[in-house]
């Protein structure tokens, strides 16, 4: 259906006062002489004409405002035209549709609305783990207590990468666990994922798909530091076709309600809500806001695999539907087709799960004021302190911020798989998801955190604050997102052949190729960091003094030879940039082939030979 038809009747005045207006995607501006243009709406398909002040004022109506808030503003940007005018040229904007209505595309929604959609239930939760057989023993006894008394029913995978005694702990553990009629415990080592992928393997030499793809994507065949995106690889596998849920074994089942919890959901463009609160210990964070009633599978159900347009009109009124952070980019997608919520994650409530507390220096607002209440609890926070991260309301976004310590997947979709090895795996999933396919996928981010408390916990030093590192993780979403930005509706394939097309560069123009990137990436946040100086006028000192040091420490990098080479890649010597182009070749290859491994995994199942039969 064309987005324009999903208006049917104009407003009034009198609603013009209470609905929240904002551009258009996509407008063309044709010149006509005399101060005016000629302008065109691709995405709404209308034609009006302007005079040139308005249209030079008019990508600022970007968020959603009233017409008399747009009007004002404008006012007194120009500092010449009369309000009376400039008001009458914005009502006729939005007669075509160069303006949109969030309370008519509210209404038009909540009328389409007739169609139920499935409640089909989350039928599996997997925990993830490696050689923690401690922290295991209470996440698994967290959550298995909490399923049955909330009497779900299911099965618990436990993907489990742990080795010699580790292992032996787990199996001793996991087979004292009496048998529940309503839940399967599923207990899958090394063992149980070799037989695993060879099954794939010998399906997957009939089908076209290489042995060597498999390998990459379930088992860290090069020796990577870091490889928990194999595990959550085979999650994916291993549920396709059902709803489910991830978390990670430093989690316990414990739920945390936003300190500020609104009853409103948000639609949004970007992730600016995130709250953050600091605790000066664990024991008070574990008491802080402690929701006892949260239901895990039914929170992660209420919204996933759903509608965002069905949502929003299932709203018992408009004012529940919270725009502040909507974009005119997002809202023509949201217009255009349906928006499915693929992926929903919690907060965070404890351990703050962060490599490196630098990203602490650039919060803003309320989050700024309670870091810098004093400096001592500026201090406590760079060193370890326990935090609270959660949205304050439910959040439907098409931001790639994703967080996988307590995750949902509507698997029945065709998501993307997880960078198998490197740090950072969650953003290339969440930014694969949202810039791939038609970008019609959604992810959830609902206001309750989960207590994360791992065996050891974080500490940092101020080398940790202010040195600059490279993480291949960590760049691999900027060359997604330039080539899918620089396509028309890219599929994984092709972006799984762009990453290969890299890897198969000569050597020094991959270098070059990767510097460029690189040094892109650390001027752009030198930049943020400049400004955040400016605003903030170079206070509290102590914070400032920091910043500065970052920036210097980053410009510094950049004089390395070697800048380029990745931290993870230093583990193999004078081999790392060739090992960086074989991951970039492999990855290229495991999104050309991802959809295929879908397919054989959910024959797999079918036949009786899933990940639970092995």
């Amino acid at each position: 259906m064309a987005a324009f038809s999903w208006f049917s009747k104009s407003s009034s005045p009198e609603e013009d006062s209470d609905s929240d207006f904002l551009i258009s995607d996509k407008i063309e501006q044709f010149s006509l002489g005399h101060m005016s243009s000629r302008v065109y709406s691709s995405s709404q398909h209308s034609w009006n004409t302007q005079e040139d002040f308005l249209l030079e004022q008019l990508p600022r109506c970007q968020t959603p405002k009233t017409l008399e808030e747009h009007a004002k503003f404008i006012a007194k940007s120009s500092g010449e035209v009369e309000l009376e005018n400039i008001t009458q040229q914005l009502q006729e904007m939005k007669e075509a549709k160069l303006l949109l209505s969030t309370q008519e595309i509210y209404e038009s929604w909540k009328e389409n609305n007739s169609c139920p959609e499935d409640d089909l239930a989350i039928s599996s939760l997997a925990i993830i783990t490696h050689n923690r057989p401690k922290a295991l023993q209470d996440c698994f006894q967290s959550y298995w207590d909490h399923l049955v008394e909330k009497e779900h029913s299911g099965t618990i995978f436990v993907l489990d990468g742990s080795e010699g005694e580790n292992l032996a702990q787990n199996q001793n553990f996991l087979s004292s666990q009496k048998e529940h009629p309503s839940l399967k415990l599923c207990h899958v080592s090394q063992k149980e994922k070799r037989i695993y992928i060879d099954r794939l393997k010998e399906l997957g030499s009939k089908e076209g798909v290489p042995p060597e793809v498999v390998e990459f994507t379930l088992h860290n065949m090069q020796g990577w530091g870091r490889d928990v995106g194999t595990k959550r690889n085979l999650f994916l596998l291993a549920t396709v076709g059902e709803k489910a849920i991830s978390v990670d074994d430093d989690t316990i089942c414990q739920f945390h309600k936003s300190p500020s919890y609104e009853d409103k959901i948000d639609v949004c463009a970007r992730i600016d809500h995130t709250e953050v609160r600091f605790y000066p210990t664990f024991e008070e964070i574990s008491q802080s806001h402690r929701d006892e009633e949260f239901d895990l599978l039914k929170g992660h159900n209420s919204f996933l695999g759903k509608k965002v347009q069905n949502v929003i009109g299932q709203l018992p009124q408009y004012q529940n539907w919270e725009k502040s952070a909507l974009n005119p980019e997002f809202l023509v997608r949201l217009l255009k087709t349906p928006q499915h919520i693929s992926v929903i994650s919690t907060g965070l409530a404890g351990d703050s799960g962060t490599d490196s507390p630098s990203g602490i220096l650039g919060l803003q607002g309320e989050n700024r004021k309670r870091l810098f209440e004093s400096e001592e609890t500026y201090q406590n926070v760079l060193a370890r302190c326990p935090i609270m991260k959660s949205v304050p309301r439910w959040v439907l976004t098409s931001s790639n911020h994703f967080m996988t310590p307590n995750a949902s997947y509507d698997n029945r979709q065709v998501l993307p798989p997880f960078s198998p090895v490197v740090r950072n795996q969650d953003q290339v999933f969440a930014t694969l998801l949202q810039k791939t396919e038609g970008s019609t996928q959604c992810i959830g981010h609902m206001p309750w955190a989960i207590y994360h408390y791992p065996e050891e916990k974080r500490s940092f030093s101020r080398e940790d604050l202010v040195n600059c590192r490279f993480s291949l993780g960590g760049i691999l979403p900027t060359f997604i997102s330039e080539f899918c930005e620089s396509s028309i509706n890219p599929s994984l394939e092709q972006v799984g052949t762009y990453l290969k097309d890299l890897g198969k560069l000569s050597s020094t123009d991959f270098e070059a190729t990767l510097a460029s990137s690189l040094v892109k990436l650390i001027t752009e946040r030198i930049s943020y960091l400049g400004i955040y100086l400016q605003v903030f006028q170079r206070t509290p000192e102590y914070w400032a003094r920091d910043v500065e040091e970052q920036i210097e420490k980053r410009l510094d990098f950049l004089e390395k030879k070697d800048f380029f080479i990745p931290e993870e890649s230093k583990i193999f010597g004078e081999k790392a940039l060739l090992e960086t182009q074989n991951f970039f070749q492999l990855m290229g290859d495991l999104l050309i082939h991802w959809k295929s491994l879908r397919s054989l995994a959910y024959k797999l199942k079918e036949e009786g030979k899933g990940l639970d039969n092995c």
